[in-house]
């Protein structure tokens, strides 16, 4: 038997593709979140792998599966984080959507916030709010306004572009709230959710 180092060009990963697509002797998919998304990229690699023939021409595939894992996950980590943030002692917080109409300017966001002016204690009501946001605009209107504020991220919808709320759209953001209050409740903690999304 005998034993031989190989060379980096022959190892290429979801992180960092091989420069030389003929040189690769094995592929790793560490980076990969889920393995249904891992094993589902590792086969298209290979395909377009066995396909190459050799060639220079050849170009690594996109690894989408992988990279839609990651954004899963850090979708969730950010959860954490802001759920963290917000929670009250008793690990319960409070929850609401927003779509254009509520936080535009002079909206009823702003009408919330400003009825809020008159009682004792802002602060400490206000902190315990989590708003989540469909799409910039959204969102970066939330943070103007230095609220807890969370993306909200739905597959089929641009997160970067402002959006029309379709009845195709307001289904799609009804099962993604659903599946992420769910997650709330796994994650051990409580909420009091606030009905305020209008198509």
């Amino acid at each position: 038997m005998s034993v031989r180092f190989l060379d980096t060009l022959q190892f290429s990963g979801f992180c960092e593709d091989s420069r030389d697509f003929r040189e690769v002797r094995t592929v790793h998919a560490n980076c990969c979140q889920i393995v249904k998304a891992k094993l589902a990229d590792l086969a298209e690699a290979l395909d377009v792998w066995k396909r190459s023939n050799g060639t220079l021409n050849a170009t690594w595939p996109a690894h989408e599966g992988c990279s839609k894992s990651w954004q899963k996950y850090v979708s969730k980590l950010e959860l954490r984080k802001n759920i963290e943030k917000t929670t009250m002692q008793n690990k319960t917080l409070i929850i609401s959507v927003l779509s254009k109409e509520y936080s535009e300017n002079n909206g009823i966001l702003d009408l919330f916030l400003q009825s809020l002016q008159h009682t004792t204690d802002i602060n400490s009501f206000i902190r315990h709010f989590l708003f989540m946001a469909i799409d910039k605009v959204d969102f970066d209107r939330c943070k103007l306004l230095n609220l807890h504020c969370h993306r909200l991220v739905v597959k089929g919808i641009d997160f970067f572009k402002e959006q029309q709320s379709t009845n195709e759209e307001l289904d799609k953001v009804m099962w993604q709230r659903i599946s992420l209050l769910g997650h709330v409740l796994k994650l051990g903690y409580n909420f009091i959710y606030t009905v305020c999304f209008h198509g």
